[in-house]
């Protein structure tokens, strides 16, 4: 899994590089080389200098074109697991690219080519120049009967310019597989819609505002997973180690042993209905154990009444309860809403006036979003509590809001960031027990009393004393009558 991850982007630069390489020197060839040769140039002249630009080529066309077709042939194996589109794009590149060789070989070999060697053989006869034998090779004679013919009817500067006229094609077929390539590297950065926003309506707080800032970064389609697993894991792990020096104890954290959690299995998790990226991924993840056995049961949660799903005490039997995947309902409806405005709007699209790049859907298609890539990070309980998902594939987090909307999705590096600012400064207000969100909440007399126990310890600077400062919010949730 790994491996693939780390050669993507190598095969993705490659596939891109090696033919716009190409297409480069091959135009130049027929746009800059050719020109002034056919232009000033005496027939000899023209012939050597023609000569030892065509037996210069193989130094490059080779290599660039191997290099392009076999990197776009990898990435269209890789995609063959995850989406067709992707596939068909890299098999087009991949095919472009390599046509290359029997267009050259069977076509301007034993044509344009060979009539343009056997022209510098007559040419320069009277000089002791000689092709090497019939045969194939840039210095052997590879032309059929008819481009002989045709060599003896017309002088050196028409072979010259037929052959960049011809030669001009290959940059034109390598030139659309570069295309082809850059089009499916590029991801599309779209707006949040209305429609999306709609989801939100009920939660337009300081928090659900942040959150639509941070999904505008992550919308669109990738090919490939944007994150490796190491790299979700070290987002979610940092999140975690940050709550520890807040309020969670660092006990709490639970890492996996090497080579993972031994409970999660290709084979104990099969009934889970999850993509091979998901499995990886929650096999190498820390969890937070849960706080239900201390008094205070809401003590670990994360995010607003959420609670890490932790699956590395699931036993086979677990992994197979509605319970696990709670929170992924909301998610699974909106896509279902989506999917149908997405047909209804493919149908408007018809009329030649529809605005084919304004529905509201793209960056978010439908046709990308697969429930196997999903996975529930931790659930939310009563109402307002947050259920987080993780769309494995594309890094992003969709934001539940038990019994209200769900929020659109967010890059996981800045949702977890935006979460970190918000207990930074207390917007996000834990209690033990409790976590205060909503500024209004906030602003009330005995809400405000503990963000002050909270800043009088010291948070978030670096003298924080954090075992002081949960026994006076302690303190105060007695005062209170919290407990």
């Amino acid at each position: 899994m790994e491996a693939s991850h780390s050669i993507v982007p190598l095969l993705q630069a490659v596939a891109t590089i090696a033919p716009a390489m190409y297409t480069g020197f091959t135009f130049a060839y027929s746009n800059v080389v050719i020109p002034p040769m056919t232009t000033h140039a005496p027939p000899k002249l023209l012939a050597k200098q023609w000569l030892q630009a065509y037996q210069f080529a193989p130094v490059f066309v080779a290599p660039l074109i191997i290099l392009g077709a076999s990197s776009n042939a990898l990435l269209a194996f890789y995609a063959s697991a995850l989406t067709s589109r992707a596939m068909a794009l890299y098999v087009l590149a991949a095919l472009a690219n390599a046509s290359i060789i029997p267009y050259t070989a069977l076509y301007m070999e034993p044509g344009i080519n060979g009539a343009g060697k056997w022209k510098v053989q007559e040419l320069l006869r009277d000089e002791g120049f000689e092709l090497d034998g019939i045969g194939q090779g840039t210095s052997k004679d590879t032309a059929r009967e008819s481009a002989k013919n045709w060599a003896m009817t017309v002088d050196m500067k028409t072979i010259a310019e037929t052959w960049a006229k011809t030669n001009a094609w290959r940059y034109v077929i390598t030139g659309f597989a570069t295309v082809t390539r850059w089009n499916k590297t590029l991801t599309k950065r779209t707006r949040v819609s209305d429609h999306q926003l709609s989801y939100c309506k009920l939660s337009l707080t300081k928090a659900s505002c942040s959150a639509i800032s941070c999904c505008q970064d992550c919308m669109g389609n990738p090919s490939w997973p944007r994150l490796t697993r190491n790299e979700l894991v070290t987002i979610i792990s940092d999140y975690y180690v940050f709550l520890t020096k807040f309020y969670i104890p660092p006990s709490a954290i639970k890492y996996p042993p090497p080579g993972g959690w031994p409970n999660i299995t290709a084979e104990t998790t099969k009934d889970l209905g999850k993509s091979e990226l998901v499995i990886d991924l929650i096999k190498h993840l820390p969890y937070i154990a849960s706080a239900m056995a201390s008094k205070h049961e809401r003590a670990h949660d994360i995010h607003y009444k959420s609670e890490v799903v932790d699956y590395s005490i699931l036993m086979p039997e677990n992994f197979t309860i509605e319970r696990i995947t709670d929170g992924e309902e909301s998610l699974q409806e909106w896509w279902d809403e989506m999917e149908e405005d997405k047909d209804e709007d493919e149908e408007e699209s018809d009329d030649e006036d529809a605005n084919h790049e304004d529905n509201w859907w793209n960056g978010d298609n439908p046709d990308h979003f697969q429930m196997t890539n999903m996975i529930v990070l931790a659930q939310g309980t009563e109402s307002g509590g947050r259920h987080l998902i993780l769309d494995v594939f594309k890094g992003n987090i969709y934001e539940d809001v038990n019994e209200c909307n769900l929020l659109p999705s967010c890059g996981v590096e800045g949702f977890f960031a935006d979460l970190r600012e918000k207990f930074e400064k207390l917007d996000l207000v834990p209690t033990l027990s409790d976590m205060y969100e909503d500024e209004a909440a906030i602003d009330d007399e005995n809400e405000q009393q503990f963000r002050k126990v909270w800043r009088e310890y010291g948070w978030p600077g670096k003298g924080f004393r954090k075992e002081e400062a949960l026994k006076a919010i302690q303190k105060c949730r007695e005062r209170l009558g919290r407990d």
